[in-house]
């Protein structure tokens, strides 16, 4: 069979990976958060550290997002691809 094919196993082990990394994500923002703030003396620097902190954080959520988003399209995928398997099985090509 020529043409394009995908393995659902592969598929779903790669969304196992994302859906780890969003985890993982997930535990770097809530360390983020309760990393407090910085305390230098220099009220203008303590804002910067704290905006860019606050940015960090929404970077990393926002990443986190992504990768959980992207393990369940995998998924999905993955499901769609045993479907149009069995199909493709159940039912020969036409004439």
């Amino acid at each position: 069979m020529s043409g394009f094919s995908a393995d659902p196993d592969a598929l779903r082990a790669q969304a196992g990976r994302f859906l780890s990394e969003s985890q993982s994500m997930a535990l770097l923002v809530g360390n983020l958060g309760g990393a407090g703030r910085a305390v230098t003396g220099d009220g203008g620097l303590d804002g910067l550290i704290a905006g860019l902190l606050d940015q960090l954080q929404a970077s990393a959520g926002g990443a986190g997002m992504a990768l959980e988003a992207d393990g369940a399209g995998l998924l999905v995928n993955a499901a769609n691809y045993m479907s149009a398997d069995q199909s493709s099985v159940l039912q020969p090509p036409g004439p």
